[in-house]
């Protein structure tokens, strides 16, 4: 997706950091929680898919994300 057409805002909510991410009709919440030891937990809501389809690529794409942050964090 090329990035003008991506809507993002950050806010920071007690300790924690989100990001709301609009791909046209969808919208994707990705929120980082600050753990102790270092440790971050990373969750993503993806709302106003189309279809189930649409679901299952988006879980793909997320996972890979995820497993792209950690490797880049340890």
């Amino acid at each position: 997706m090329p990035v003008a057409e991506l809507n993002s805002r950050w806010s920071h909510p007690r300790g924690r950091r989100q990001i709301r991410l609009a791909f046209g009709e969808s919208v994707a919440g990705i929120t980082l929680h600050e753990l102790t030891g270092g440790r971050l937990r990373i969750v993503v809501e993806h709302r106003g898919l189309a279809s189930v389809d649409e679901v299952e690529q988006w879980k793909f794409y997320w996972s890979d994300w995820i497993d792209a942050v950690d490797d880049g964090h340890q």
